[in-house]
């Protein structure tokens, strides 16, 4: 076998290196010839997908494993839901839930609904009936354990895998995994008692159970309880309190303070790690929040009935009232919404915008240099993005996002009873109702969900032009990785990695 590298540069380095440049002038050949095939047949692949007459692809989905996929076909005539997996048809079903694979794309599962009972499907497996399955509906980290929660007979258990915990009176809406994904963490209630399950253990009882969470580095579970009208914060072993409130739970943006705050004797403190700060002569203390940096901590206080923004060592009013303290990306500009005089303002930094009769929501664009908002005048609403107005509207839905790139602005209006998905300069629709708006990280793809004639269905817009059904593909760790659609014209599913 000969020497490719040779440092010496003699003979059979300078044959291998011939042969080297050989075979690169014939790859760049290939290449420069079929280079387009070649990346089609790479990245791109297409699939069969037969329906029958009267039936409509409305869901088509992908895993990032391997390219299995699976769809959800409505039919028109029966009003009924099937499933299609592989060259296997499954139904049908009053209504389907929660359509996904495993996070390692070898499971199918999803919930259905059969003669007002619900069930669980997962791969060749069928569990229930159920009176009634939660909306936590997922797999634990390591993606080998389904968890949900179900109602039978007025009782409440949780289901993970083939374990059952219960009877409970209820449950909590929220389940939490540790981050090594060996123990679930929820809210249960027995007796008229609550109590946290983690694991095996049990903690309580307490009368109300609020903000459940893990600290940022995993290691302590965290909550905020109610005791006899006195409240507690609960940080692993510890217990601090008792405090005649606590409100804005949250931990400081390095993960090391958890912060809130406190009311003791009538007076307002704020809490943050073993730190207390006050007491303060406020009448409340509203949201807190940090900038990204952590170094500056902004709220709404009270005093003798108008409100303030203190933010750091500034102090930022009066005003009749203030909602959605927001910082911008870099942490430069803080952004509030106040009330003066029954008008509306938005404050941004030292800028004030208005006035107008309400104002729903803000949010900046990626890069901070942007804000676009949600207004209402004289009975019409508008978006307003920078220097540009968009409107009237009879009505603005509440999701409004920016592209990544901080170029596009996608939202959702309302016109003459029907909704219409606005990107740019382009208008998608008309929708009985619109559910979600999500872009590729890329910002190429945009996908929502809408409502037609009550059935749920999956889009995606590629190029600004083309509407399909389709969806985003996330591998377990959220990474995103293509995309999946169904092309009803030549009766295909492409999926594009």
């Amino acid at each position: 076998m000969k020497r490719i590298y040779n440092k010496s540069g003699n003979k059979p380095f300078y044959e291998g290196k011939v042969k080297i440049f050989f075979i690169i002038f014939l790859l760049l050949s290939i290449i420069l010839i079929y280079g387009v095939n070649i990346y089609a047949q790479t990245n791109k692949f297409e699939y069969d997908l037969k329906t029958d007459k009267n039936e409509k692809v409305i869901q088509v989905i992908g895993n990032s494993y391997n390219n299995n996929f699976a769809a959800i076909v409505y039919n028109n005539k029966t009003h009924k839901y099937y499933v299609i997996s592989g060259n296997d048809k499954y139904g049908p079903y009053d209504y389907i839930m929660d359509f996904q694979f495993s996070p390692d794309g070898k499971t199918l599962t999803y919930r259905v609904e059969i003669a007002d009972k619900w069930y669980v499907i997962s791969g060749n497996d069928k569990y229930g009936p159920y009176d009634y399955i939660g909306y936590f509906f997922q797999f634990s980290p390591d993606g080998k354990t389904l968890v949900y929660y179900v109602k039978i007979d007025d009782k409440y258990y949780l289901i993970a895998g083939n374990a059952k915990y219960g009877p409970y009176d209820d449950i909590g809406y929220f389940f939490l995994f540790s981050p090594d994904g060996k123990t679930l963490v929820y809210e249960a209630e027995i007796d008229g008692n609550c109590y946290v399950i983690s694991g095996n253990d049990e903690y309580g009882p307490y009368d109300c159970i609020y903000d459940l969470q893990f600290s940022p580095d995993g290691k302590t579970l965290v909550y905020d309880v109610k005791i006899d009208d006195k409240y507690y914060v609960i940080s692993g072993n510890d217990k601090y309190g008792p405090y005649d409130d606590i409100g804005n739970f949250q931990f400081s943006p390095d993960g090391k303070k958890l912060v809130y705050k406190a009311k003791i004797d009538g007076k307002y403190y704020i809490i943050a790690g073993n730190d207390k700060y006050g007491p303060y002569d406020y009448d409340d203390i509203g949201v807190l929040r940090f900038s990204p940096d952590g170094k500056t901590l902004a709220y709404k206080v009270e005093i003798d009935g108008k409100y303030y923004i203190i933010a750091g060592n500034d102090k930022y009013g009066p005003y009749d009232d203030i909602w959605d303290l927001q910082f911008s990306p870099d942490g430069k500009t803080l952004a509030y919404k106040v009330k003066i005089d029954s008008k509306y303002y938005l404050i941004a930094g030292n800028d004030k915008y208005g006035p107008y009769d309400d104002i729903d929501d803000f949010r900046f664009s990626p890069d901070g240099k942007i804000l676009a908002y949600k207004v209402k005048i004289d009975g019409k609403y508008y978006l307003i993005a920078g220097n540009d107005k968009y409107g009237p509207y009879k009505e603005i839905g509440y999701d409004f996002r920016f592209s990544p790139d901080g170029k596009t602005l996608v939202y959702e209006v309302k016109i003459y009873g029907k909704w219409y998905v606005i990107a740019g300069n382009k208008k998608y629709g008309p929708y009985d109702y619109t559910v979600y708006l999500e872009f590729s990280p890329d910002g190429k793809i945009l996908a929502y969900a809408v409502i037609i004639d009550k059935g749920f269905i999956d889009l995606l817009i590629l190029n600004n032009e083309i509407i399909y059904v389709g969806s985003l593909i996330f591998d377990s760790n959220n990474n995103y990785i293509g995309y999946i659609y169904y092309d009803e014209i030549n009766k295909k599913v492409v999926i594009v990695k």
